[in-house]
Parts: structure tokens; sequence; C-alpha cells
């Protein structure tokens, strides 16, 4: 099944949701500082985030308004299923490794991808147990990185 998508609006929505989430998130990733001038180091980040998140609300009022061309793309929802299927994956995986390995959680979200792909080639299944085994060795003794 194939849909039609306004492509103008998608990423005007698309890039304000990154904005925002990104905004929000600055308090959590860069500490105020204590100094004498009124710019801390969170100045700068969430000055670009509000002047991309400004163009993004121009493009979605100009676009809206029939100012600016709307480009349309079809798009198949099969194909972009697997894709969402495997960000959600991604976020699981993300999510699981705050409690587990993070090398492990990849490796059972993969599995569990080949799984619901139902791929029956064992080869899949080996290369993921391979190649997380293979991370898991190079993180813990070459980088001595602790889980």
């Amino acid at each position: 099944m194939k849909i039609r998508v306004n492509v103008s609006i998608a990423g005007a929505v698309l890039a304000l949701v990154l904005v925002a989430a990104t905004y929000f998130a600055i308090p959590y990733c860069i500490a105020e500082v204590p100094a004498s001038a009124d710019v801390g180091p969170r100045a700068f980040p969430q000055l670009i985030c509000i002047l991309a998140a400004i163009i993004s609300v121009i493009q979605l009022v100009l676009v809206l308004m029939g100012k600016m061309p709307a480009k349309h793309q079809e798009i198949s929802l099969e194909t972009h299923g697997k894709t969402l299927l495997a960000m959600a994956l991604a976020l699981v995986a993300a999510i699981l490794s705050s409690y587990i390995s993070v090398v492990i959680a990849t490796m059972l979200c993969s599995l569990l991808y080949l799984a619901l792909l139902r791929v029956k080639d064992w080869r899949g299944y080996a290369a993921v147990f391979v190649t997380g085994g293979l991370l898991y060795i190079l993180m813990r003794f070459a980088l001595h990185i602790r889980f």
C-alpha cells in the first residue's frame, strides 16, 4: 500500500519536534555554571533551538497558506513499516540498556527484529551473536568499559 505524503509539512513538523526535544534536553546535558557574565553555557544551544523552531514554524505557515509550494512523495508503508519497527526496537534496546548490558540489549532486539521479519537463514542470527560477542569482548577487555 502506498500513500502520498506532503514532505514539506512533514519535514517542518518533524524538525519542530526534534528542536523541542533538544531544547528541553539541554538542561540535562549541559550543567549550569555560575559565572559573572549573563551568558551561560546553555545560551548558544538554546538560541540555535529557538531559531530553528522559528524557521520551522515559518515554513509550516507558508506551506499551509499556499505561499510556498508543497512537495509530495509517495511512500510504501511496507518498507517504512520495517523502518519504524527497527526504530522502535532501537528505542527498546536503549531503555533495556539501563537495566542490562547494552550489548545484550542490542543483541536481543536484533534477534527479535530478525524473528519478526521471519528471516529463516541461520547466518543472520549467527551474525548477530558473533558481532555482539566481538563487541562485548572489545568493550570489556580492550576498552575496559564496565557494564
